[in-house]
């Protein structure tokens, strides 16, 4: 949990070095979830650092333990972050294959709801250039999916990933008005100005 912590505030060596930490720790007998989540964690602060190759070495760890330890929501966790590895390293059909593997696998183990948008709106990015419409149709249902379950992080970034699709097609309308329903009105009118 330190770990995730160091990493969600954007220290990623100090991300590293706790999950490091936590292996020692646990050693190699330990429980299969929480040295799983300590790959993960390593996983995320090396894709941060753009050391991908490292960060899927360290996801495909945490995967491994995930499927040890049957735990579907961590293991479908760790199918989306291989797939955002995949995303970053521009290697899109590879991430397109991670995020519609972490989708199935959720709804097919009845992963809670709340962790699919994200999920879902991954998928959506992947079409963004090739077929703006099916990306669009992906981040609605993310977005519906994500008010539905009650998920107020996921929202939020669906929203901005929806106001600079609008942006992106210089439609400052809906970009502006999809913002501003979300109040963040304020973020439109730095692109605008």
């Amino acid at each position: 949990m330190q770990g995730f912590c160091f990493w969600a505030f954007g220290d990623n060596e100090l991300a590293i070095q706790s999950a490091h930490d936590a292996l020692s720790i646990l050693g190699d007998e330990g429980n299969p979830s929480v040295r799983a989540d300590s790959y993960v964690v390593m996983a995320r602060g090396y894709m941060d650092l753009r050391e991908n190759n490292k960060a899927q070495e360290f996801a495909r760890r945490g995967q491994m333990l995930a499927e040890l330890g049957h735990d579907s929501t961590q293991l479908c966790d760790v199918y989306n972050l291989r797939g955002v590895i995949m995303y970053n390293s521009n290697k899109f059909d590879s991430a397109l294959y991670y995020y519609n593997k972490a989708y199935a696998f959720g709804k097919g183990k009845s992963v809670h709801p709340i962790n699919l948008p994200r999920i879902i709106s991954n998928i959506g990015e992947c079409y963004k250039e090739e077929n703006p419409s099916l990306a669009f149709n992906h981040f609605n249902v993310a977005l519906a999916l994500a008010k539905q379950t009650g998920n107020k992080v996921a929202e939020a970034s669906i929203t901005s990933i929806i106001g600079h699709f609008y942006l992106r097609k210089k439609d400052l309308k809906n970009a502006k008005q999809i913002c501003k329903a979300r109040s963040i009105s304020r973020v439109i009118s730095v692109y605008v100005a």
